[in-house]
Formats: structure tokens, C-alpha cells, sequence
């Protein structure tokens, strides 16, 4: 433990915690989001951690960003639609077929 209290561990990406004890994601998503020039109003905490917590689409409809709200870890979804099949572009090896209920 630090002075402060907190728990700290050497070599683990830990999340900072604010005066009032809520919990905020680490800084490194600034790091993955101008990968993919992506630029987000820093201005307002709350506001920002609302935007990380559902989610982000680096790639629209293949590749979202999110800070898993209870252990501030970064999480990435890929979609189907972003993986490389072999043999896809013969229809007896593979087809897509898009289900009703997704967007």
C-alpha cells in the first residue's frame, strides 16, 4: 500500500481513483483512440467515463472500443464482419447471412 492507502501493484496497470473514491479509467485508452483518430472532449469526467463505459467504434460495425466499467480494463469487440475467412469468396466454402435481429 501507498501513503494515500491504496493498494498499488508493481508491473499491473491499476485504475486511478479520484477524491471523492469513483473510479476512472486509466490515461492508455487516450493512446488507443489516436491510433484510430479518434478525438473525445476530455473537459468532463463523468461525461467522458459515460462515453468509455458503452463504447466506441474504431471501425464502424468491426471493431469497438470499451473500458469494462467494473474492473477498468480496455476491452475490444470484433465483429464477424472484421475477420479474415480463407476460402471465403467461394459460396461452397462459406456465405454470410445476416440475422433480423442485428443492426
Amino acid at each position: 500500500m501507498n501513503k494515500q492507502g491504496i493498494k498499488t501493484q508493481k508491473g499491473k496497470e491499476i485504475a486511478g481513483i479520484s477524491r471523492s473514491g469513483i473510479t476512472r479509467p486509466s490515461l492508455n485508452f487516450l493512446a488507443i483512440l489516436n491510433d484510430f483518430g479518434i478525438a473525445l472532449d476530455t473537459s468532463c469526467p463523468d461525461k467522458l467515463c459515460h462515453q468509455l463505459y458503452s463504447g466506441l467504434y474504431l471501425k464502424p460495425n468491426k471493431l469497438k472500443f470499451f473500458v469494462d466499467e467494473n474492473v477498468n480494463k480496455n476491452c475490444f469487440m470484433l465483429f464477424a464482419r472484421e475477420l479474415y475467412v480463407c476460402h471465403s469468396q467461394y459460396p461452397q466454402y462459406w456465405q454470410w447471412i445476416k440475422d433480423k435481429d442485428t443492426r
